[in-house]
């Protein structure tokens, strides 16, 4: 029996955005996902607490996005996980410890190895 992971409308928030819907959720990491490149994710602290059905994690990540002018991303943070009775997650909140202006801003900057094309 295939028992999936997240109720259907679970929660998914982080600084920028929050919303309901595991499709939305799918939609998102498989468009961000096509571009991400050399990915490294570090779990830092791992906290689960089965009486109240709460996983909390502390993490740091990095990666570079295949866009022409090779932005690299780096940011660290923590993600709560709640699930209900069922064992189905119902809230997945992201806190980061980086101003969400900052982070925008590595979407923007050329990465270090962006190749140099022509010029003087």
């Amino acid at each position: 029996m295939d028992i999936p992971l997240y109720q259907e409308d679970c929660e998914f928030a982080d600084p920028f955005v929050s919303f309901r819907g595991v499709s939305r959720f799918k939609k998102n990491l498989d468009n961000l996902g096509s571009f991400m490149r050399d990915v490294r994710l570090t779990v830092t602290a791992f906290d689960a607490s089965e009486a109240d059905g709460v996983v909390q994690t502390k993490w740091s990540f990095r990666c570079e996005l295949g866009l022409p002018w090779r932005p690299s991303l780096s940011a660290s943070g923590g993600t709560k996980h709640v699930f209900n009775a069922q064992n189905r997650m119902v809230e997945h909140v992201e806190s980061w410890d980086i101003d969400p202006a900052v982070a925008l801003k590595q979407l923007v900057r050329p990465g270090k190895r962006q190749k140099k094309t022509g010029g003087s």
